[in-house]
């Protein structure tokens, strides 16, 4: 490892490998010379992006208007409906872009879109597209335009002016580790784009293991405002049989898939009149699956042993990648049921706290696409894909129109050997907690279902108590051997104090709302809780604040403000 820095300077930094980053980075080229592409993988080979199929479609202005409604009532009426508005008015002026790239929509015979509708939506119809094939693409025009880019280098915490974190100044560069060689680099930039994607537990099960909140949480440690954090973690049901995690459930569940607990019962038939799955979105039927192991009846499985070959080749259509992860474990979805799990994930809602044009409340510092939180764009996997391509885009202009109007920042020298000192620590250490021992020690008392799909003050209390030792006592005498695990030991920084905002908020959050479920408040509370909660780190640690969600000034908003019961009522298992 080299003691001098690499030096880079830059118009505008993009942190990030996805859509969203390499849209960012795109954009921005057109305003100013010199726009950097930083990513701790290979640009278009990590994160989501690369394993997409569908992606939300264009809509005319009728089709836009029911489905910003239909959005608002699924996220009861906690999205911020004016970016929703600019995702629906923008995403067709971005699929022209793309296909003008190369980008390889699907298509029929006479040229139009293929689309189908999603399951659990009633006015989206996606377009089909090969994730790979798009990242590459995107690549390749940025690298025609001009873009630098720096890969393997992961992005660890962000230059301010002043040199503080929390900073009162403005975001002036970014600190970068080499994931291969362990060389440190010093991005000074007039603006910086955080793309990083979403936030991803370690469970050793994730098929996007390197999405560790990297842009969240250096974005949190500056000083930036964060929001729906209560909701950033997702309920989940996608661990196959205990040995890979993939997605799927809403193609099985259209494909007429039965969902068994461990008494034969089809759970659909408990909870829906019409007696099919496919009555459910995904978050609504994990929690029905978690419902009936944490009252003592799993494990729960996928029954498909019914379906027949041409079902079974629609799926390998539209879930290649899940497909193949059967077929490599052996596993015959029409010979037997199989066992999938539920869980609770960071995954989609939480985020960077952003304007129209992604700009975040610290001064030269933007997000794009799943590093943002509290848009409600999230909500399914086409309709994420489509934020990331228009969020990226708007972040790109704003950042570059900025870079263009500024003078380059101030580097504090303080401040980079300071943020050095903590990153590269966990190396000099003789012994200590190895990364894995704290995700181990986190994951003790946030996975379990009483800890995660179902929430009580007393039990959330505890877990906090834990967090904050995990935080005073482990994470600072934190090891690592080499460069490999110096680079899991900053992932595992990040880990802890998301975590602690996570339940810190959902803790303050006194009523049960889309995947936030309350033993205690057992009815979502639209009286007190039409509201946002926003984190920030100040001088003496975390505050939490409410914003009013402005209801008054978007064009749906509820009939009535009510307390309503949660659909699915849970008994806790004794003792």
């Amino acid at each position: 490892m080299k003691q001098e820095a690499q030096i880079i300077e830059t118009d505008v930094l993009v942190v990030g490998g996805g859509s969203a980053a390499l849209w960012a980075a795109i954009r921005a080229k057109d305003f100013c010379p010199r726009v950097t592409l930083a990513d701790k993988g290979m640009v278009a080979s990590s994160g989501v992006s690369p394993l997409i199929h569908i992606v939300n479609a264009p809509l005319n202005e009728e089709e836009q208007r029911l489905s910003l409604q239909e959005i608002v009532e699924r996220s009861t009426y906690l999205c911020d409906q004016k970016q929703v508005s600019i995702l629906m008015r923008e995403l067709g002026d971005r699929f022209r872009d793309m296909e003008k790239m190369g980008v390889p929509f699907e298509r029929d015979a006479a040229g139009k879109l293929v689309l189908e509708k999603r399951l659990g939506q009633k006015n989206h119809y996606c377009a089909f597209v090969n994730g790979r094939e798009m990242s590459q693409v995107m690549r390749r025009h940025a690298l025609d335009k001009g873009v630098q880019l720096v890969e393997r280098v992961m992005v660890v915490d962000l230059l301010t002016s002043d040199g503080r974190h929390p900073t009162r100044g403005r975001v002036t560069g970014a600190l970068g580790l080499n994931t291969v060689t362990g060389d440190l680099f010093v991005f000074r930039a007039k603006a910086v784009i955080l793309g990083t994607g979403l936030i991803g537990s370690k469970y050793y099960v994730s098929y996007t293991n390197g999405l560790t909140g990297d842009g969240q949480a250096m974005a949190f440690r500056a000083g930036a405002d964060v929001v729906g954090h209560e909701y950033g973690q997702m309920s989940m049901f996608n661990i196959w049989e205990r040995k890979f995690n993939t997605g799927g459930q809403a193609e099985y569940m259209r494909a007429g898939a039965r969902i068994l607990n461990s008494m034969g019962e089809n759970i659909a038939e408990k909870y829906s009149p019409d007696k099919k799955a496919s009555s459910f979105d995904r978050n609504t039927l994990s929690v029905m699956a978690a419902k009936e192991v944490y009252e003592g009846r799993g494990p729960i499985r996928f029954d498909l042993t019914h379906l027949n070959d041409g079902d079974m080749a629609q799926l390998r259509r539209v879930l290649p990648s899940a497909m193949k992860a059967f077929e490599e474990e052996g596993i015959d979805l029409q010979r037997k049921p199989v066992e999938c799990t539920p869980y609770h994930t960071y995954f989609h809602a939480a985020g960077v706290k952003v304007g129209l044009n992604s700009e975040a409340s610290l001064t030269g510092l933007y997000a794009a696409g799943s590093t943002t939180g509290g848009t409600g764009t999230t909500a399914s996997g086409g309709l994420s894909q489509a934020h990331c391509f228009v969020s990226g885009y708007r972040a790109g202009e704003a950042a570059g129109r900025l870079a263009m109007e500024v003078p380059q920042g101030d580097v504090r020298e303080e401040q980079v050997k300071e943020l050095s000192r903590e990153t590269f620590s966990p190396l000099e250490r003789v012994k200590g907690p190895r990364p894995e021992d704290i995700y181990t020690a986190i994951n003790r008392v946030s996975l379990p279902l009483g800890m995660s799909f179902f929430k009580h003050e007393k039990r959330m209390k505890t877990t906090l108590q834990e967090i904050a030792r995990v935080r005073d006592e482990e994470l600072p005498r934190i090891k690592a051997d080499d460069v490999h695990g110096l680079v899991k030991a900053n992932e595992a920084r990040n880990f802890v104090p998301l975590t602690e905002i996570y339940y810190c908020c959902s803790l303050e959050r006194k009523e049960s709302r889309c995947g936030q479920y309350r033993e205690d408040y057992p009815y979502r509370d639209d009286v007190e809780w039409l509201k946002w909660i926003v984190a920030r780190r100040e001088e003496k640690g975390m505050a939490l604040r409410y914003e009013p969600v402005p209801l008054d000034s978007y064009p749906f908003r509820p009939a009535q403000r009510l307390k309503i019961p949660v659909p699915i009522p849970v008994s806790p298992p004794a003792g």
